[in-house]
């Protein structure tokens, strides 16, 4: 089920506003759960590095899904 095709703009729009509007949602609040799992990871395994794809870029699959019919 596509979210985005089964909802109208406006819920979208409001949902997106009571989140970003919450005075609990921090950049710290998002990234804190995500840091304190790879350093648990981390300390489970053997060796001096560890390798992190870290990426909080936005990701746009429209035009794919146009093409496609999928955002496969």
């Amino acid at each position: 089920m596509n979210l985005v095709l089964e909802t109208d703009g406006w819920s979208q729009v409001q949902a997106s506003w009571r989140f970003y509007n919450n005075e609990e949602v921090t950049i710290p609040s998002l990234n804190d759960p995500i840091i304190a799992e790879v350093v648990e990871e981390s300390n489970k395994r053997v060796g001096n590095y560890t390798l992190v794809a870290y990426d909080w870029s936005h990701l746009d699959y429209k035009k794919a899904y146009k093409e496609t019919g999928t955002c496969d």
